[in-house]
């Protein structure tokens, strides 16, 4: 078996746990947010395993990449005291400040995996896997 894939699947298999043991995550359809916090969101093995064995080889790279560089960016998002979660739970729902709440449908999305940042006011996702996600997190939440 290809090393990438085991280590996929370890990392995926930790940070399923680390949202879970959070307790915000109340079923496997969504995940219900308040506050300053980032989400990480990619694809639930369900779906990857109702891909072509190519696409699938394609999929395991962009989710690798994905997960690496995300775990890099937990030390900071701890620093900060900023919240994060991982996960692939159909819809993702934002209370904001003024009591509105957004749903993000993770299946629209346009890309398999992405981050979404709430400040609690201004959600922002990004689609995309970035090699530095402190940058980004600097920049939105102004941090110095």
């Amino acid at each position: 078996m290809n090393i990438k894939i085991i280590f996929l699947v370890v990392i995926l298999s930790i940070t399923v746990f680390a949202s879970i043991s959070t307790g915000d995550e109340k079923n496997n359809k969504s995940l219900k947010i308040k506050g300053r916090c980032v989400i990480f969101f990619g694809l639930p093995q369900n779906e990857i395993d109702s891909y072509t064995e190519e696409e699938q080889d394609e999929i395991n790279e962009v989710t690798y990449d994905f997960y690496y560089y995300s775990n890099e960016a937990i030390p900071f998002l701890k620093e900060k005291g900023i919240k994060y979660y991982f996960t692939s739970t159909d819809n993702i729902q934002i209370k904001l400040q003024n009591n509105k709440t957004i749903t993000y449908e993770r299946k629209k999305m346009k890309h398999i995996v992405g981050v979404i940042l709430t400040d609690g006011k201004n959600p922002k996702v990004y689609l995309s896997i970035e090699t530095d996600y402190s940058d980004l997190f600097k920049n939105y939440f102004k941090i110095k």
